[in-house]
């Protein structure tokens, strides 16, 4: 099973996109604190089609769940490969904040 799902912070607006051909997309920053530590990662994730254009109005701040898959890719960038993972998100919900 291909499933990565985390609970964050979004660090800054999403800016919704449109591809050469059409498409919406949004790229979405993720605040994400370990457990049981004080340290935080960031992740970016991707949405696509109606899920980004209901994205777009998430705000710095805000903390959601994100549900996604992950997919490895790679290019040759001067010569040289390039590895990335890209994690595409399949649902989303905003989520209460603790109090």
């Amino acid at each position: 099973m291909n499933q990565f799902t985390v609970v964050g912070n979004v660090t800054k607006k999403p800016e919704l996109r449109t591809s050469a051909k059409g498409k919406h997309f949004i790229h979405v920053s993720l605040a994400v604190n370990r457990p049981y530590s004080n340290k935080t990662d960031f992740f970016v994730f991707s949405a696509f089609g109606d899920t980004a254009v209901k994205m777009k109005s998430l705000n710095k701040g805000d903390r959601i769940l994100i549900q996604s898959y992950v997919e490895n890719n790679q290019y040759e960038k001067d010569g040289q490969k390039v590895y990335g993972t890209d994690y595409i998100i399949t649902y989303y919900e905003l989520v209460r904040k603790r109090r």
